[in-house]
């Protein structure tokens, strides 16, 4: 399971480093500053109409359109790997803790970690339709309904924030216990 985390993380950064620096290159050409490209202006609108004049900007030119599609299909990669990255290291990091408190799995920590470690897939599939409805909505140069839409993201955030703050916090619970069995795979 090690072994696979470490290669959703290495795909995490790649396509995480490919976006930025496409952005930067986007971003470069874009002669006012208040419209550079944010994918988070889109994901958490502080309203539809905010949307609406986020999507009319970057629908009005067929290059600066093309990108944005292009961003979310390469978002489609990234939450492939990321949501499935903190699935496992959630669930690696409830292995350990059990370890560490001798095959304890009753206990509450080990518990949420499991919870949401397979929350992860919720959140991916809010991931998703949030793309797609985001890829809709440009095609189209307009916004729909956003209520359900920022729900979803927020809830997407909130799940995955939630699941890396609890592996880290593990991680720092647990690492005396690694430190002194290096043969153990966690």
């Amino acid at each position: 399971m090690k072994s696979l985390q470490y290669f959703l993380l290495a795909i995490t950064l790649l396509t995480a480093s490919i976006t930025t620096y496409q952005i930067w290159q986007m971003n470069k050409s874009i002669p006012d500053r208040r419209e550079y490209f944010n994918i988070m202006k889109f994901e958490l609108p502080c309203s539809k109409e905010a949307l609406d004049s986020l999507i009319k900007f970057w629908t009005s030119d067929i290059e600066r359109k093309e990108f944005v599609i292009q961003q979310l299909h390469i978002d489609y990669v990234f939450m492939s790997v990321i949501f499935p990255f903190v699935m496992v290291w959630c669930l690696r990091m409830r292995s350990r803790y059990i370890s560490v408190n001798q095959g304890e799995s009753k206990n509450i920590l080990a518990k949420i970690l499991l919870i949401f470690g397979l929350l992860q897939l919720l959140a991916w599939a809010f991931d998703f339709f949030e793309n797609r409805q985001l890829e809709e909505w440009i095609i189209a140069g307009k916004a729909g309904e956003i209520a359900l839409f920022k729900a979803l993201v927020i809830s997407k955030f909130i799940i995955i924030l939630v699941g890396v703050f609890l592996s880290i916090i593990t991680y720092i619970k647990t690492r005396n216990f690694s430190a002194k069995n290096t043969s153990e795979e966690y």
